[in-house]
C-alpha cells in the first residue's frame, strides 16, 4: 500500500492577488516548518502562469528545491475570467472536491491531471468563499476547516457577530416568499442607519461598512497583534466561546527589502529605470504610488482623473513618498512593513474600515472623503457629510497635499516608520507571528 505524508492540506482561495499571494506565503511557511505536509492548491487558469512565477521566484530565493514535491498546483475552473467566471470557479469546486475525496485523479480544463492521494485532512478556505466552505462541510464531516482571513479584523468581527448570513437569508426567503438575492443584498449592503460598535474601532453607521463568514474550526488571519491588538483580542475571545481558535500570522509577503534591492528582472526593468530617474531628478520620497488592487476600481472615474491632474500640476512624479491606496488589508500591511504613509481611497469590502482605522486610530494615513459615492455620501458617524462634487474633491486633495508636506504629514510618516520597526520583529526567531504559526502547527499538524 502506498504511504502518504501525515497531513494533506487543501487551499481554496478566490482568484485575486490580494488573497493568492498571502495564501501562497502561508503555504510556503507551513511547508518550511513542517516538511511532512502535502498542499493541494487549485487556482483559476487565467492566473496560473503568473502564480507559478511567484512559486519559482520563492524557490530561487529560499534555495529550497524540495518545495515543488509537496506543493500540488492545479488549474480549476474556466480558461477565461470575466464577471461571471468567479462563480464558475466556485461552482467547479464541488466537482473538484468530490473527485479529491474519492481518491480519483482530477483532469483540469487544460488537460492537466492531478494524481489521486488520500483526502485532505484540513481545508484552508478563503473567508469570502462561503459557498466552498459550505460544500466542504456538506460533503465531509471530519475535515478541519480553517478560514483564511485577508481582510481587517473589524470586518471579520462584523461578519461573525452577524451569524450565518446565508442561512438567515434562506430562512427569511422561505418565510416571506421574497427573492433570496434581495434579502442577501440587505444583509451585505445595510442601509438602515443603525450604529455599529466594533472592538478596536469607533462607532460607525451600518451603511459605512460593506460587510461574509460561515462555519469553520478556526481562523488564520494575515493581520497581527501589533496592528490590530484590540480587535484581535475581541475576536480571540469570541471564538473561544465555541472552542475555536484564532492565529494572527501577518504580515505576509513573498518579497523582502533585500530581494527588492537585487538586480531587476527584464520584466520590471522599465519600472526600475523610471524610479531611478525620478530619484535623480526629484530626490528621495519623490513619488506617490497609486494602486487600487487587482479587483476594485473607484466608481467615480472622473475623480481619478481630477486627482491625477492635480498631481501633474504640482510637477512631481506624483507626490512625496506616499501610497494612494484603496485600503485593502494587504496593501496596508505592505505599506506599514516598509514605513510608508498612505492616502486612503476605499472602494469596497474591508477598505472603509481599514481607511477609518489607519487615518484616525493609527494616524498613518489621510482618508479621502469627498470621492465617496452612493451611501458613502450620507452623514458619517464621525460628524462629516461629504459633498462628493468635483470642486469638493479638488479642494480636499489640495488640502491633503499641503498637509503631507508639513508637520502633519511628517507625524504620519514617523508613525508608519514606527510600525515598520515593530513589524520587523514579528517573523524573527521568537517573533509573535512566527510563534502563532508554530502554535497552529503544534495544535493541528504535529
Amino acid at each position: 500500500m502506498a504511504q502518504f505524508p501525515a497531513r494533506h492540506i487543501l487551499f481554496v482561495i478566490v482568484p485575486g492577488w490580494g488573497h493568492l499571494i498571502p495564501a501562497l506565503a502561508v503555504a510556503f511557511k507551513l511547508l518550511k516548518e513542517n516538511p511532512n505536509l502535502v498542499i493541494t492548491f487549485p487556482i483559476a487558469p487565467v492566473v496560473q502562469k503568473k502564480f507559478l512565477g511567484y512559486v519559482e521566484q520563492y524557490i530561487m530565493d529560499e534555495k529550497d528545491d524540495a518545495l515543488p514535491n509537496n506543493l500540488r498546483i492545479i488549474p480549476m475552473g474556466p480558461l477565461t475570467f470575466g464577471d461571471d467566471d468567479f462563480h464558475c470557479f466556485v461552482q467547479e469546486f464541488e466537482n473538484f472536491y468530490s473527485t479529491l475525496i474519492s481518491n480519483k485523479s482530477y483532469t483540469a480544463f487544460n488537460g492537466q491531471i492531478l494524481m489521486p492521494m488520500h483526502p485532505p485532512d484540513m481545508c484552508m478556505m478563503d473567508s469570502l468563499n462561503s459557498e466552498a466552505i459550505q460544500t466542504v462541510n456538506r460533503l465531509t464531516k471530519n475535515v478541519l476547516v480553517f478560514a483564511l482571513s485577508f481582510g481587517s479584523t473589524a470586518l471579520t468581527l462584523r461578519m461573525i457577530l452577524r451569524g450565518d448570513v446565508p442561512a438567515q437569508a434562506e430562512r427569511l426567503s422561505r418565510e416571506t416568499g421574497r427573492p433570496l438575492n434581495d434579502i442577501l443584498s440587505e444583509f451585505y449592503e445595510p442601509n438602515k442607519g443603525e450604529v455599529v460598535h466594533i472592538p478596536g474601532l469607533f462607532p460607525m453607521y451600518d451603511y459605512e461598512i460593506v460587510p461574509h463568514l460561515t462555519r469553520c474550526n478556526g481562523i488564520i488571519t494575515t493581520s497581527n497583534r501589533i496592528y490590530e491588538s484590540e480587535g484581535l483580542a475581541a475576536l480571540t475571545d469570541h471564538l473561544a466561546k465555541t472552542n475555536r481558535r484564532l492565529y494572527a500570522i501577518g504580515p505576509l509577503g513573498l518579497t523582502t527589502p533585500d530581494q527588492i534591492s537585487r538586480e531587476p528582472s527584464p520584466s520590471n526593468l522599465a519600472t526600475t529605470t523610471f524610479l531611478d530617474k525620478m530619484l535623480t531628478i526629484h530626490g528621495e520620497r519623490s513619488l506617490i504610488y497609486i494602486s487600487f488592487g487587482s479587483i476594485f476600481w473607484p466608481r467615480n472615474v472622473d475623480a481619478v482623473w481630477k486627482i491625477l491632474e492635480i498631481l501633474v500640476e504640482n510637477n512631481v512624479p506624483l507626490a512625496t513618498g506616499w501610497f494612494l491606496t484603496h485600503g485593502g488589508q494587504n496593501s496596508v500591511m505592505e505599506a506599514l512593513s516598509n514605513g510608508i504613509p498612505m492616502i486612503a481611497w476605499p472602494v469596497d469590502t474591508d477598505q472603509p474600515l481599514n481607511a477609518a482605522y489607519i487615518s484616525t486610530k493609527l494616524n498613518v494615513a489621510y482618508e479621502l472623503m469627498e470621492v465617496r459615492t452612493k451611501n458613502g455620501l450620507k452623514p458619517l458617524y464621525r460628524g462629516i457629510t461629504p459633498r462628493g462634487t468635483m470642486d469638493a474633491i479638488e479642494e480636499e486633495f489640495r488640502d491633503i497635499l499641503q498637509k503631507l508636506h508639513g508637520s502633519d504629514g511628517e507625524e504620519k510618516r514617523n508613525n508608519a516608520q514606527e510600525f515598520q520597526r515593530k513589524f520587523q520583529t514579528l517573523w524573527e526567531e521568537k517573533g509573535e507571528s512566527r510563534k502563532e504559526l508554530l502554535r497552529f502547527i503544534t495544535d493541528y499538524l504535529s
